[in-house]
């Protein structure tokens, strides 16, 4: 028996996520580096579509996250060339993100590195297994966040 095994299903789970989130960690600071994004800028990158204009406030609702992580994770992709940050012509106070010729490009190279990321870990269980843990992980997540906020 691991060490794992004897502990309580409570400290397991902890114990999981802490693995899991460590190793993306660890691997997507090494494939994103060519194109200077770490783990946590990816995801702003991702949230926009080519040819879509999206309110840096919406992409901090989309993320779950205050508008300024959302502003300066912008600004970092910006900074980089990935995306372009104008005015709304509607309303001079709002900042719209989107991706430029770069960053679509580089959109894809992410979600190329996601992918093979994703499928190495689904290798681990039967295709079944991957199923039922991709849904109990959305509905944890889900009931996290809401737990977060306050509410039970």
């Amino acid at each position: 028996m691991n060490e794992s095994e004897e502990l309580p299903p409570e400290s397991r789970f902890g114990e999981a996520i802490s693995i899991l989130n460590r190793a993306a960690h660890i691997y997507l600071t090494r494939e994103l580096a060519p194109y200077n994004l770490g783990p946590g800028q990816q995801a702003y990158l991702l949230t926009l579509s080519s040819g879509e204009a999206v309110s840096q406030d919406e992409i901090a609702r989309r993320h779950r996250v205050d508008k300024a992580n959302a502003a300066r994770a912008v600004q970092t992709l910006e900074r980089l060339g990935y995306v372009r940050r104008a005015r709304a012509d509607d309303d001079r106070r709002r900042w719209d993100v989107s991706l430029t010729r770069e960053g679509v490009v580089v959109k894809g190279e992410v979600q190329r590195i996601l992918a093979g990321w994703v499928a190495s870990l689904a290798e681990a269980v039967s295709p079944e297994e991957w199923g039922t843990t991709v849904r109990s992980l959305g509905k944890i997540a889900e009931a996290a966040m809401g737990r977060a906020r306050g509410s039970s």
